[in-house]
């Protein structure tokens, strides 16, 4: 994704931004958000990380914990889109860990 891109994108839908990276959130279960915060990384087990512009929104039926997560947007692509809500994909190789800034959410 370009900055023009993003920019397209934010005209029409929240995308919270902060400098190069996106703020989006990835639904997971317990034990793999704990990964996740602790080692700032993550992995896929498909070709894709999946994630969303809502913490609260489509996501919530794939895990009961959710984490807020900032990655460069040159990193991601749109994958879905909703009424208010934006779904991205981050391509990766699968069991390969990625670097990203994570937290809990409401932490």
């Amino acid at each position: 994704m370009t900055m023009q891109d993003l920019k397209e994108l934010q005209e029409d839908y929240t995308i919270e931004t902060q400098n190069n990276l996106v703020i989006l959130y990835h639904a997971t279960n317990s034990e793999n958000a704990k990964q996740i915060v602790n080692s700032q990384s993550m992995f896929g087990k498909e070709d894709g990380l999946f994630f969303s512009t809502k913490s609260n929104g489509q996501i919530s039926g794939y895990g009961n914990t959710i984490v807020k997560v900032m990655i460069p947007y040159s990193k991601i692509e749109l994958d879905d889109q909703f009424n208010d809500e934006l779904h991205f994909r981050m391509p990766c190789k699968p069991f390969i860990k990625y670097p990203v800034k994570a937290n809990y959410l409401n932490k």
